[in-house]
């Protein structure tokens, strides 16, 4: 699955049949508002559970023993987010599905995933395949400024100002600029590994900041269904880096996304805890470069008394386009086409480890 985690963890993703307002994910939950009763930890959730606990129809039920995703949109923690939850059966137990997510499978069925690579010790040489689609995107980071389409702190815009007055610039700017944006993406990851949501810098805006922190920090605030079933995750996703435990598996990467047409650089965070026989997974981007502002992905593996496993995922996106003057309809149109790529990629997902 995803994340995406999903994905916007990854995530999962697959291009969307027409412009999308965000996305670029990787993975999502069924989860309803009014299912959060309080109920003991799940160890191993069967569906007639998840059919008592998230209300699910008997309707419902049959499609998702039939292996066809389930998704609905959730309510949004504020104006500027979209909230898409998906539940799918696996033919992978939890363990398996956990780590195959961590290596990669949602990314590798997103066809919106343009590139990506593993941090491990963050040298900046870890960053080398990140590389700009043409020219004209290095000129728009030297001529970036704040308000634009590119998410970039103010010292960040400096930097980039004063790399276009350099002389040696011009001979090759994408060579400088790209040269400039790994430096700064290896110092969001350190800044972030180092200090957790306090690290993440935020956007400079014609008039005052955008800041992702906040929206991850909300996102994870309103994941009730998580703070019920994965306490420990939710814990985790608000304290890092503090609180890891000694069975916390942890993958730091960078990727490139065809986000609505333009090319988005990102830094994702992918890490897994398990919890009995379930396991939690969570994806979160705290930097984008473009399109929207950060996602974050939960994910909750259950063995089904079947076999294999029922994946409950929320994928929850920040982006500033759904805010504002006709904000509720744009959430509305935005949701439903983030839940039908999220349904897409589930699908494949699905298709990738078994069962057809």
């Amino acid at each position: 699955m995803a994340c995406t985690t999903c994905h916007r963890f990854t995530t999962w993703r697959r291009r969307p049949p027409r412009s999308r307002l965000v996305m670029d994910r990787a993975a999502a939950a069924l989860v309803l508002a009014a299912a959060l009763a309080a109920a003991a930890p799940a160890r191993a959730l069967t569906l007639a559970e998840i059919e008592g606990d998230l209300g699910l129809s008997s309707q419902e039920r049959a499609r998702l023993e039939r292996g066809q995703v389930l998704s609905r949109t959730v309510p949004n923690s504020n104006e500027r987010e979209l909230a898409v939850a998906l539940a799918v059966k696996i033919d992978l137990p939890p363990a398996e599905l956990a780590k195959q997510l961590l290596g990669g499978l949602a990314q590798r069925q997103n066809p919106d995933v343009l590139g990506r690579g593993v941090i491990s010790t963050g040298a900046l040489s870890e960053f080398s395949g990140v590389k700009l689609a043409n020219a004209a995107a290095a000129q728009a980071y030297l001529s970036a400024k704040p308000g634009g389409a590119l998410n970039l702190s103010a010292a960040e815009i400096a930097a980039f100002q004063e790399l276009a007055r350099q002389p040696g610039t011009s001979a090759d700017p994408r060579k400088a600029v790209e040269g400039l944006i790994r430096q700064q993406l290896q110092a969001r990851y350190q800044s972030y590994t180092a200090k957790g949501l306090a690290g993440i810098a935020p956007y400079a805006r014609a008039s005052g900041e955008a800041r992702p922190a906040e929206d991850l920090l909300a996102a994870t605030r309103a994941s009730k269904f998580f703070a019920k079933y994965t306490p420990k995750m939710l814990q985790l996703l608000t304290d890092y880096p503090k609180g890891r435990p000694s069975d916390f598996d942890e993958r730091q990467q960078w990727a490139l996304y065809n986000a609505n047409g333009a090319r988005a650089i990102v830094l994702q965070q992918l890490f897994a805890l398990p919890d009995g026989d379930a396991w939690s997974v969570a994806a979160r981007q705290y930097y984008v470069s473009t399109s929207y502002n950060a996602e974050q992905n939960l994910m909750l593996f259950v063995p089904a008394d079947e076999g294999g496993t029922v994946a409950v995922m929320l994928s929850r996106v920040s982006t500033e386009q759904v805010a504002g003057l006709g904000g509720s309809m744009k959430r509305s149109i935005g949701s439903k086409m983030m839940a039908d790529t999220l349904s897409g990629i589930a699908a494949r997902v699905r298709q990738a480890t078994g069962k057809k």
